[in-house]
């Protein structure tokens, strides 16, 4: 399931929430690890989200941040929708 060409959809929260990382390193990190998502939907490290259907996590920044997606297999897409500190990203998130 998780490996091989995936189409990255990048939601309009996904996007403002990029934009308003910290610094261009953070942004840089966080689009390395999205485009990583292309070949690998479950990267080592990656973790399903309990409290949100079908979600899942990685981390970046030192772990200190996390892009909060889901996948869809039939289409082969990912949906990145949140991106943010660890402490913040999941505020506002429904299930």
């Amino acid at each position: 399931m998780a490996s091989g060409d995936w189409r990255i959809i990048l939601e309009t929260e996904a996007e403002r929430d990029l934009s308003r990382l910290r610094s261009p390193s953070l942004v840089r990190e966080a689009r390395e690890a999205i485009d990583d998502l292309r070949f690998d939907a479950l990267p080592p490290g990656a973790a399903k989200m309990r409290r949100f259907k079908d979600a899942y996590r990685v981390k970046f920044g030192a772990d200190a941040y996390r892009i909060v997606y889901r996948i869809d297999e039939k289409r082969r897409v990912i949906r990145v929708f949140a991106i943010g500190s660890r402490g913040t990203v999941y505020r506002g998130i429904r299930g």
